[in-house]
């Protein structure tokens, strides 16, 4: 792929237009344009980092696998945003401490691990970009640490259902995913998360069908993120 489309690409992040015109035109010779098909891995867990995704368009998911096979979702990386795990590796040469594999069809420009340091410690405006997101994406993990410590499970899956329909908090809205997706999401097991849906489907707030999860009552949902009662399973 050309540099110009490279060029294009990076415009879409705010660093970039705070380069000095030369190490725009550097930056985007150096960088290559990538398309990642939706189930592609951009990085696996315990492997290392070659090069660094500024991702333009689609969606990686970051998760942490454990030896019993289970995942848990860590965060999303969309559309001009950076990925911390990386980040951190390319620049510190280190093993990820997790896997990032592409949810949707994915673009994005990737840098060699080796000149993207230098140009983290060479350029003042991608430096400070960086930090910026890597602030940002600790917060999530923080809060997600909070969210397993502390709330349930059915609390999470409310938050995560609500999270991920497009109707948000308010009117009727589909979630096209797996059981065996959300339990991902929220660091359970498929069958806890099945029988939890399974109870709300009783209660008529959700509708199942496959693939797909339909919010009839968002409020009742809502109502459970907020409860200090547990669901009771049928």
């Amino acid at each position: 792929m050309s540099s110009a489309r490279c060029r294009d690409l990076l415009a879409t992040f705010a660093f970039f237009g705070s380069l000095p015109a030369s190490a725009r035109a550097t930056l985007a010779s150096e960088m290559q344009t990538v398309r990642l098909a939706a189930g592609s891995v951009f990085y696996r867990q315990a492997g290392r980092c070659p090069q660094v995704a500024f991702v333009a368009a689609g969606d990686l998911r970051v998760f942490k696998l454990n030896e019993a096979g289970r995942e848990i979702t860590l965060y999303h990386v969309g559309s001009r945003d950076v990925c911390l795990v990386n980040v951190l590796c390319a620049f510190l040469d280190l093993d990820s401490p997790a896997t990032a594999v592409a949810e949707t069809e994915v673009e994005a420009a990737v840098l060699p691990a080796t000149r993207f340091r230098a140009w983290v410690r060479e350029q003042k405006s991608l430096h400070d970009y960086l930090f910026g997101r890597i602030f940002e994406r600790v917060v999530d993990l923080m809060t997600l640490v909070e969210e397993v410590a502390f709330h349930r499970v059915d609390q999470r899956l409310a938050d995560c259902l609500l999270r991920l329909a497009s109707g948000g908090s308010s009117g009727r809205s589909t979630v096209h995913c797996t059981h065996e997706s959300l339990a991902q999401e929220v660091g359970s097991a498929r069958e806890v998360v099945s029988r939890i849906l399974k109870s709300l489907e009783l209660r008529g707030v959700i509708h199942l069908r496959r693939g797909q999860v339909e919010i009839l009552d968002p409020a009742g949902l809502a109502d459970l993120r907020q409860s200090g009662t547990a669901l009771q399973f049928p």
